[in-house]
């Protein structure tokens, strides 16, 4: 079985029986500044280290609380190693 952003570890339990269990990667934490806000809780988002723009969307915790997101804001999010896109997963001001 293949499973993105995600490793595989077998554990053994007081019974002697194996599970396997999925153990979380760490993510790696960027930081960026909103430039545009698009359509869909979609922004824009200029990346600090790169100066590269990617779009962005608001982590489910964020839609859950309403937490709004403005232009200028500084944001902390999870880039996806494949494409231009990233997770926003906290708001700084």
């Amino acid at each position: 079985m293949l499973v993105f952003g995600a490793i595989h570890v077998s554990v053994m339990f007081d019974g002697g029986w194996v599970k396997n269990v999925v153990a979380k990667q760490e993510q790696e934490l960027t930081e960026g500044v909103v430039t545009e806000l698009l359509p869909n809780a979609m922004f824009r988002i200029l990346v600090k280290d790169t100066e590269q723009e990617v779009i962005g969307f608001l982590s489910g915790k964020m839609r859950k609380f309403r937490i709004k997101v403005l232009v200028g804001d500084t944001v902390l999010m999870v880039v996806d190693p494949y494409g231009g896109k990233a997770r926003i997963t906290r708001r700084q001001t």
